[in-house]
């Protein structure tokens, strides 16, 4: 469930309700802007959200795969050797 505040005057339809005969046409686009730029950032934070969420879950399989179906030895071992040569050819 979305929680917001309301605004000063009410919501965006009692405003509108109530003013839209005075409203100017610029206004009423930016109204319409204004609510469809909220729209698509929630829209967007939504969408990383859920692929921040599949990278930890893929990330979370990886080492589960890695902790059952690999010995755990070899590969901190290869991960240790892979760390010190990539180190060892930047220095």
């Amino acid at each position: 469930m979305l929680v917001m505040k309301y605004a000063e005057g009410g919501d965006l339809h009692d405003y509108l309700q109530k003013n839209f005969t005075k409203i100017t046409w610029k206004r009423k686009i930016e109204i319409l802007l204004e609510v469809s730029k909220g729209y698509l950032y929630l829209n967007i934070s939504i969408i990383y959200t859920l692929y921040n969420l599949l990278i930890l879950i893929l990330i979370f399989f990886l080492f589960l795969f890695l902790f059952y179906f690999i010995d755990l030895k070899v590969f901190i071992m290869q991960t240790l050797y892979t760390v010190i040569f990539i180190v060892e050819i930047y220095y």
